[in-house]
């Protein structure tokens, strides 16, 4: 499935593209003040819901999550594949993304009112996806291209008075980040939903990652000890024929039990669906990050066939 950006953000970007080279920070000519474009930017900085990266930056292994008591095995999710398995996929025993300093990062502000701003967000990597399929029991990792490009959307109003850090502006509405395929032709696997619920109780749908969610009621407020059930679904067209066609992700940085790290866990598919739960251990805020993985990437060792599509929905932990 191809998903297309609006031409709005495709127009703003390109008047922002347009004035510079490779890394971009700035509001077209006379739309927002060089000082309140600091304070903007800094505020997005800030937040917790915009760093450019997620989850395990290098090879690794996968982790299990157990999802009513949220305890972690420490236990791999499967075997290393192997081509002779013909259609029969499994995920690789070590796997990991490198994607690199970004060959373009814009973050471009347009002024909707007098005191409201947008902030589009488009910044493309040109880095690795790394894999161990072998089974020789040594860590030695091959690695295909990988070029995805992440896309956020904010909204930010200013304040009548400053804060205490003597700020005016403030984030009222963001979107999920999604990661999608620089080249429009390989998006051929799509995430078209994802559901978090919250001890039992949908507290956010997203079938739409363009969505801005308002801050102060639509992003998750998760506490500790609650128990987070994600459910995705996904459509992949890439017709290898492959079983199972798709490998869906978690990353997670609040359920290990002893430390903030990151967490790599595989979801279930039950009834065409991707569900796992895992237990909220630590106070925070992040995202959490849906990733669907074709499964031949994890078929060929060094082959240009890595697609992926990856939303990341920010929450809050009090």
């Amino acid at each position: 499935m191809k998903r297309k950006m609006n031409r709005k953000l495709i127009g703003l970007l390109a008047l922002v593209m347009g004035a510079a080279a490779c890394s971009n920070e700035m509001g077209a000519p006379d739309m927002v003040p060089a000082a309140d474009q600091t304070e903007i930017l800094t505020a997005l900085d800030e937040s917790g819901f915009f760093e450019e990266d997620f989850g395990i930056g290098d090879v690794a292994q996968d982790f299990q999550v157990s999802g009513i008591s949220g305890g972690l095995s420490f236990a791999l999710t499967g075997s290393a594949s192997a081509a002779a398995q013909m259609d029969t996929v499994e995920a690789a025993r070590l796997w990991g993304r490198r994607r690199g300093r970004p060959v373009r990062r814009v973050r471009a502000i347009e002024r909707l009112a007098e005191d409201t701003v947008a902030v589009m967000i488009d910044v493309a990597f040109d880095g690795e996806f790394k894999l161990d399929i072998t089974k020789d029991g040594q860590l030695n990792p091959t690695s295909k291209p990988l070029q995805e490009v992440l896309m956020q959307r904010a909204v930010l109003a200013r304040r009548s008075e400053r804060d205490s850090s003597g700020r005016r502006w403030q984030l009222v509405g963001l979107s999920p980040q999604q990661f999608v395929m620089t080249d429009a032709e390989k998006r051929t696997v799509a995430l078209t939903n994802v559901i978090v619920k919250v001890n039992g109780e949908i507290v956010l749908e997203v079938t739409n990652p363009d969505e801005l969610l308002r801050v102060n009621d639509r992003i998750p407020l998760l506490h500790r000890g609650d128990s987070v059930e994600v459910i995705a679904q996904v459509e992949n067209t890439t017709g290898t024929g492959n079983i199972p066609p798709t490998f869906v992700y978690l990353h997670l940085l609040h359920a290990d039990p002893t430390s903030r790290i990151w967490r790599r866990v595989l979801m279930q598919e039950r009834d065409g669906q991707f569900v796992k739960s895992w237990i909220v251990r630590h106070t925070g805020r992040n995202r959490i990050a849906v990733d669907a993985i074709d499964s031949q990437t994890f078929n060929t060792q060094t082959d240009d066939d890595y697609r992926a599509n990856i939303w990341a929905i920010p929450y809050r932990i009090e």
